[in-house]
């Protein structure tokens, strides 16, 4: 008995479901011409890289262009393909730290 009613429920409810009009859902954002960017802020920074603090405050990016220091280096690399990933170690040389660095990279090829 209680086996014939919930039948009978849900028979009606897929009738009452399926009877009701459809409406066609909005266009989605990518077929919209006009909008070209969604979730993202707009731009705020132009991304210049100062030397200080008080250069950056002070923010005369024509001037100080040619006012840094040149930037000099060197790196090598060898890398090994093996079963498990690559391996591999860098070795170079920063102007700017004055000290040579190694970089040992296992899995990763940086």
């Amino acid at each position: 008995m209680i086996r014939r009613i919930m039948f009978a429920v849900a028979v009606a409810m897929s009738l009452s479901a399926s009877a009701a009009p459809k409406t066609q859902p909005a266009k989605p954002y990518w077929l919209d011409p006009s909008v070209n960017r969604v979730g993202t802020e707009a731009p705020r920074a132009s991304f210049f890289a100062f030397e200080s603090k008080e250069l950056a405050q002070q923010a005369d990016k024509t001037e100080n262009l040619l006012k840094h220091h040149t930037l000099l280096g060197f790196q090598g690399a060898y890398y090994y393909k093996t079963l498990f990933g690559p391996v591999g170690a860098t070795l170079g040389y920063s102007h700017h730290t004055k000290t040579p660095y190694l970089y040992l990279n296992l899995g990763y090829e940086f």
